[in-house]
């Protein structure tokens, strides 16, 4: 920079994005490039092309999920006046002035590869990366480990009269229970999560149905799913990262013998919940070192509870050819007084993990707080299911098509989450707005004020307090 030139001013320029959110959406979708990533990844199968480029396509396509919309033909709807759809066109670089029609798209969707969608997901993780917000902002990984929290859910429930394909979808994992037959489409997926609730989707793999699968009860049924696809997520997640210093968290299932190996072998780091029927050699002998070990106490407050910790943690503890470290956190939480009315005035819980890290008086309780971050992809999913992105709902029923779905529901996520947790989404949900409103508004501003998302003044992308200059 000249010694002549003016720093842009960016606590000013933030106005016009707080004034109409839509505007930090559209920067942040500059930001990261995610229409060139459309036209990098994803190979566009037409030989000939008449109105709408692919990368076009998918970025209107990406829009029904970021603005809420819960079908293709609600958001459709949304665009029939004519204002409405050539904004919302603009909106998206598209090279006509019109929105495409629902089949044009559905056509299209039949004709494209789904794994080229895979690459997406992390390449918007690595834009983050190389514009530093993990150096500027090092409170987003903790102990300087990137934390990716990996757990499945379900998503489609088919029985044998719905219009999906079942018998011919390689997706489709059946299950019996007497004379009832359904079929069920089980994700695996791999996220991003820090301390301030952002969180991006990194991977995603839907499992493939075995027919050996289909007798077994529902828990084992779920173990069987969750143990075969993980090997294969995580040998992808080491691919596409490979000298990032990775602390997964997983739940009790993963805690084997096998995963310890193949997270030795993948040098990454770990923090798995144990529970009480799990490994019970481990649990016997931290009993018996309990004795020999006094605990460490923590009080602390948050805004409704003072919460007093018990902490055991033991090094060492022998399981197979592994030596594992050990930490049981009990706590006791006591509601604060307050006008408030509230059922819970006290919470007692405990937890257990087997984390990878040597424990010492210093490091526990930080690698505790890291190790409950888990449930952050329990909140993923509800999201994915509840707040407005529709991940269940029937986008296309042919099985390659509904996986590209699902690919831009994840993607759709990651932006959101970026959107809302940097220190501009704060300030602009700080208002009162809840997430889904703050979309769904974002629409509107472009249904009803033309060219609202063009703001030409510079802003800076945060997640926090500025860093020191």
């Amino acid at each position: 920079m000249n010694a002549n030139s003016v720093k842009p001013n960016y606590t000013t320029n933030n106005q016009n994005y707080v004034e109409h959110p839509v505007r930090l959406l559209k920067f942040i979708l500059r930001k990261l490039k995610v229409k060139d990533l459309f036209k990098k990844c994803v190979r566009d199968p037409r030989t000939r092309v008449d109105h709408y480029k692919l990368d076009s396509l998918l970025m209107f396509d990406l829009c029904s999920f970021l603005f809420r919309s819960p079908s293709k033909n609600k958001f459709h709807l949304n665009l029939k006046r004519p204002s409405a759809s050539k904004s919302v066109a603009k909106f998206t670089e598209m090279e006509s002035n019109r929105s495409p029609c629902p089949r044009s798209i559905d056509d299209i969707f039949l004709e494209l590869n789904a794994d080229d969608f895979s690459n997406i997901l992390p390449e918007i993780f690595r834009k983050l990366c190389r514009q530093k917000i993990f150096q500027l902002h090092p409170e987003l990984v903790p102990n300087r480990e990137f934390t990716i929290a990996i757990d499945a859910q379900a998503t489609h429930t088919y029985h044998e009269k719905s219009q999906h394909p079942c018998q011919l979808c390689p997706y489709c994992l059946k299950r019996t229970r007497g004379d009832k037959i359904w079929y069920i489409h089980y994700d695996l997926v791999a996220s991003f999560v820090a301390p301030n609730g952002l969180q991006i989707p990194l991977l995603f793999y839907r499992i493939r149905a075995r027919p050996e699968w289909g007798q077994l009860g529902n828990n084992k049924w779920k173990q069987e799913c969750e143990r075969t696809a993980f090997p294969i997520l995580l040998r992808k997640l080491r691919h596409h990262f490979p000298r990032l210093n990775i602390c997964v968290l997983l739940d009790a299932l993963y805690a084997t013998n096998s995963v310890f190996s193949l997270l030795k072998e993948l040098k990454m780091g770990y923090s798995i919940v144990r529970k009480v029927k799990m490994i019970k050699t481990v649990g016997e002998d931290c009993e018996g070192l309990k004795s020999l070990t006094p605990p460490l106490q923590i009080n602390k407050e948050n805004k409704r509870f003072n919460v007093q910790q018990t902490i055991y943690f033991f090094n060492d503890v022998a399981y197979r050819q592994h030596k594992l470290s050990i930490i049981q956190l009990n706590e006791h939480a006591e509601k604060k007084p307050s006008k408030r009315f509230a059922k819970i005035f006290v919470k007692d819980t405990h937890w257990e993990w087997i984390v990878s890290q040597t424990l010492d008086k210093g490091n526990v309780p930080a690698i505790s707080t890291q190790s409950r971050l888990r449930w952050n992809e329990e909140d993923l999913f509800n999201s994915l299911q509840c707040r407005g992105f529709a991940i269940r709902h029937d986008f296309s029923r042919a099985p390659t098509s509904q996986l590209i779905w699902s690919y831009l529901a994840l993607i759709a996520y990651a932006i959101s989450s970026i959107l809302i947790h940097s220190s501009l989404g704060k300030l602009i949900l700080s208002k009162g707005y809840t997430i889904c409103f703050l979309m769904e508004q974002m629409l509107n501003d472009l249904i009803y004020l033309p060219d609202v998302f063009v703001c030409g003044e510079l802003i800076q992308l945060r997640f926090g307090k500025d860093p020191p200059t």
